[in-house]
């Protein structure tokens, strides 16, 4: 299992940085045709302008005004950019199954904020799943916000964050099992359930698991960066 998800989470690593490599350089020549920004233009106020880019992001205003939707998203979109260091964790344990990130790996308040975020993203593709499937264009007689929009994309999406979101609470999971923890705490306040239940398998079943959902994540990860 070990070697397996070695060589293919590796293999889509290398094509995943390759492409995307190339996909940044092709942004790069394609923003270079076009021409100088007149003066002042869109380069006046750089801090007011910072300051509105980062509200804008952080807060949702906009995308917020839609109630569940905006809350479920906004916590998609905080995962996906606050928990790509599981990637490197789950990296690691590739290797060496118990291993965890230098400095922050031990640290609660890091662990409790990776199942916070974690366990919100699960919860929140899914809400979007669900509403997304009760607003089908498809259906007689509704007028849908998804009119128009592609379904197979949209599927490959919901699939990707919820794989990725799902690997990560099983993997902080077997990282409380591997690591003997035997009771509740702070930094397993989600996934303490799964801990133990994990715990009561063999040493080389948990490491097998790791070698899986670290190898599952990783490959569903990079797909998606070789898709998009």
């Amino acid at each position: 299992m070990q070697l397996v998800a070695i060589i293919v989470s590796l293999t889509l690593m290398v094509v995943g940085f390759a492409l995307f490599g190339r996909a940044l350089l092709q942004i790069f020549n394609f923003i270079r045709l076009g021409q100088p920004v007149p003066e002042n233009l869109r380069t006046n106020n750089p801090y007011h302008r910072t300051v509105t880019l980062v509200r804008e992001f952080v807060a949702h205003t906009r995308m917020n005004r839609w109630g569940v939707i905006g809350v479920a998203h906004w916590f998609v979109a905080v995962g996906f950019y606050t928990l790509l260091q599981t990637l490197v964790n789950a990296t690691g344990q590739l290797f060496q199954p118990d291993w965890v990130l230098p400095v922050v790996g031990d640290w609660a308040p890091y662990n409790i904020f990776v199942e916070f975020i974690g366990t919100m993203t699960v919860a929140g593709i899914l809400a979007l799943i669900v509403i997304r499937q009760l607003s089908r264009p498809n259906k007689p007689g509704r007028k849908s916000r998804f009119a128009g929009s592609n379904t197979g994309q949209a599927y490959f999406v919901e699939t990707v964050i919820l794989v990725v979101g799902t690997c990560i609470m099983v993997l902080h999971a077997l990282e409380g099992a591997l690591h003997h923890v035997d009771h509740y705490e702070a930094s397993l306040f989600v996934s303490y359930p799964l801990v133990a239940w994990f715990r009561g398998m063999s040493q080389s079943t948990l490491e097998n698991l790791v070698y899986f959902f670290a190898g599952l994540k990783i490959a569903t990860s990079f797909i998606w960066m070789i898709t998009v």
